[in-house]
């Protein structure tokens, strides 16, 4: 009886000894925190760490990799954030007909870049608004040293914004916001 019992325990021991060894030989990724949409620039506040439990000598990158790069893909909230996925730039694909507009915020208005999500809609106006419904494509990150808004502008509308009398004066205005859910 007592041998197998000390037979039993062994066993208990080796899966359990086996198991923990296997789950440390994963590669541990970040997780979103939240909704993550294409071209967003990450912050160390988008990433979740992996549960680590039961798992020795993990090899689970530093945060700073992944901060400041750019995501190629949209990621829902709790999925892997692979680095496979991410970009020193944003990845900008334009249909047709359309062109990518920089809008450079100033220092008062650096506080847009912590704010806007590619995928929202803004306008530029002033006294009046050259320029409405405007996607956006991509955000520079916080950090960056010159903030800018990439837009998605027509033809029309950026010749409309290259002869506007107040352009020092235009300010960003958010008309549509997506926070990632089913439209």
């Amino acid at each position: 009886m007592r041998t197998a019992l000390l037979v039993i325990y062994v066993v208990v021991l080796a899966v359990g000894g086996l198991s923990v060894y296997l789950r440390s030989r994963q590669s541990f990724e970040y997780q979103a925190a939240r909704f993550l949409a294409r071209n967003r620039c990450l912050v160390a506040g988008d990433l979740r760490a992996p549960d680590l439990r039961w798992a020795l000598a993990t090899r689970l990158p530093e945060k700073s990799a992944y901060v400041g790069k750019y995501l190629n893909r949209e990621v829902s909230p709790g999925m892997i954030v692979e680095r496979e996925n991410l970009a020193a730039r944003p990845m900008l694909t334009l249909s047709p007909g359309v062109e990518a507009y920089a809008f450079l915020l100033r220092e008062s208005e650096r506080h847009w870049a912590e704010i806007l999500e590619p995928g929202w809609t803004v306008d530029l106006c002033a006294v009046d608004c050259p320029l409405m419904g405007a996607p956006v494509l991509a955000v520079d990150c916080p950090s960056a040293a010159a903030g800018a808004v990439l837009l998605q502008v027509t033809s029309e509308q950026k010749h409309a914004l290259a002869g506007y009398h107040a352009k020092q004066d235009l300010k960003l205005v958010v008309s549509e916001v997506n926070l990632g859910g089913a439209r």
